[in-house]
């Protein structure tokens, strides 16, 4: 018990200390509000994965690179508590949205609670072992392997080609690992199962920016955290996906704070965001850009001409290549080919291009299994659809509501 205990409780503390000392010292003097809380565990995130994939790309393996990790935090924690409000911080700490992700992150670690990490793996995908094999080079060895230096190590093979994309998930994965003193295996599904505790808490802060009360930002994010197409997402090993998620959750509130209070400490917060995206999961590189585009639009319309404001625009473009200057193939997501390449992951989801995939998406995949599906796919599709056009009618309302608001300057 006492090893699904820690595979889960170090890396929560690893990556909201991080966060905490970090978004204390954008703060700059202030203390923590709510929506500065919210965005603590995803900046940590972002800060563990960004650092540590830096000096990776140096060949600096994960377990030497917390050395470096670990003294910039240091650092940013002595700034905070000499700078800082720290005691006016820790009297704001939303104590709601933290007791839901607590209760998202138990529901869906019920498996790992009852198994153990040493032997729980999921669904078990191809997926995993990709994950797994890359982490364990990181974590150890570091970033430089070709395919004529492999030798007898069969289980290399897959590393040398997927080196060259997104990384960022495994970089955090063997943090994870260096950090609990767990092998990259026993790690892989606690670490993947925290991504869901953050959809959680980014639906609330969505929520709450978009005029809810706290308790129904707090359903919304327990739905969203329970939702069977995050389970099945998890189950099935898709770890990047799992992450990726809840940073593009968040990047309109952060975007959305940032064309509000128009301050250094908004810019550099969605900086991080767009930054720990893009490493995660770049294939969500054009939806990041899109967001800052529509955001820049609105800006102008709204009539604001702020040579420095605008300015910043230029700088949230560039984020995803100024926080990963190392990652050589991440423009390759905006080319054409692979852009346009037809019924892309048809393979992993081939319920994704019709409309039971609203059922597969809110009642789980039983209702396509062969021999049960005639049944359950039309009650299923039902009931998908139905959430889903509610949602968005929910949504549309609730976003009019927040830019008018925000025109009128409330």
């Amino acid at each position: 018990m006492m090893p699904t205990i820690l595979c889960l409780l170090v890396p929560i503390a690893s990556l909201m200390l991080a966060g905490l000392v970090v978004r204390g010292v954008l703060a700059r003097g202030k203390a923590l509000d709510e929506a500065a809380w919210l965005q603590v565990p995803f900046i940590g995130v972002a800060v563990n994965v960004l650092i540590l994939q830096f000096q990776l790309y140096l060949n600096i393996p994960v377990k030497r690179g917390v050395i470096a990790l670990w003294a910039i935090l240091l650092v940013f924690a002595g700034a905070w508590l000499l700078w800082g409000k720290v005691k006016d911080s820790f009297r704001q700490v939303p104590i709601l949205p933290f007791a839901i992700a607590g209760l998202v992150l138990l529901i869906q670690s019920v498996g790992l609670i009852r198994v153990g990490p040493q032997d729980y793996a999921g669904r078990s995908w191809p997926d995993q072992f990709n994950y797994i094999v890359m982490a364990e080079y990181f974590r150890g060895t570091g970033f430089d392997v070709e395919y004529g230096t492999l030798g007898q190590q069969a289980w290399l093979a897959r590393v040398p080609d997927l080196k060259n994309r997104r990384i960022g998930q495994s970089v955090l994965h063997a943090y994870h690992g260096v950090i609990t003193r767990m092998d990259t295996r026993s790690q892989f599904m606690p670490t993947i199962l925290l991504a869901c505790p953050l959809i959680a808490l980014a639906l609330f802060a969505v929520g709450r920016r978009l005029g809810l009360a706290s308790s129904q930002a707090a359903l919304a994010g327990l739905f969203g955290g329970l939702a069977p197409g995050i389970s099945l997402l998890v189950q099935e090993s898709f770890l990047s996906h799992a992450y990726g998620i809840p940073l593009l959750f968040m990047l309109p509130v952060v975007l959305s704070i940032h064309n509000s209070d128009r301050s250094v400490t908004s810019l550099l917060t969605a900086v991080l965001f767009l930054g720990a995206l893009a490493s995660l999961y770049s294939e969500f590189l054009m939806m990041e850009l899109a967001m800052v585009g529509a955001f820049f639009v609105l800006t102008l319309i709204q009539g604001s001409r702020q040579r420095r404001h605008c300015l910043s625009y230029l700088v949230l473009l560039a984020a995803p290549w100024l926080c990963n200057p190392l990652y050589t193939e991440l423009t390759t997501i905006l080319t054409i080919p692979y852009m346009t390449t037809p019924g892309l992951l048809s393979h992993v989801y081939p319920w994704a291009y019709d409309a039971v995939g609203f059922g597969v998406l809110w009642c789980g995949d039983k209702c396509v299994m062969p021999g049960v599906s005639e049944s359950l796919e039309p009650l299923a599709t039902a009931v998908g659809l139905t959430i889903a056009i509610g949602g968005a009618l929910g949504l549309a309302a609730l976003t009019l509501g927040g830019v008018r608001r925000w025109w009128r300057g409330e």
